[in-house]
């Protein structure tokens, strides 16, 4: 059964809030979804101001650039409702 875009996006909030800082990698396998799935909603939920989007130039093990995602308080209060 497909997810809407609102349970997927309370899922992503929902693992924010749980674990902490996630990288979209991490954001993918856990939550279950495509990497496009998962850079529309963070895009859409960074624009919202419920998460913040953090671009790093290094990744320790691979040495590539990668985004991370954190939960903020907006985000905490939505996903609380």
């Amino acid at each position: 059964m497909r997810r809407t875009v609102i349970q997927i996006r309370k899922e992503i909030l929902g693992l924010l809030m749980s674990e902490g800082e996630l990288s979209f990698r991490q954001l993918e396998s856990k939550a279950n979804t495509s990497t496009k799935t998962i850079k529309t909603q963070v895009e859409d939920l960074d624009s919202l101001g419920f998460i913040v989007v953090t671009q790093h130039k290094s990744h320790p093990k691979n040495k590539r650039p990668y985004h991370t995602c954190k939960i903020t308080e907006k985000g905490m209060k939505y996903i609380k409702k």
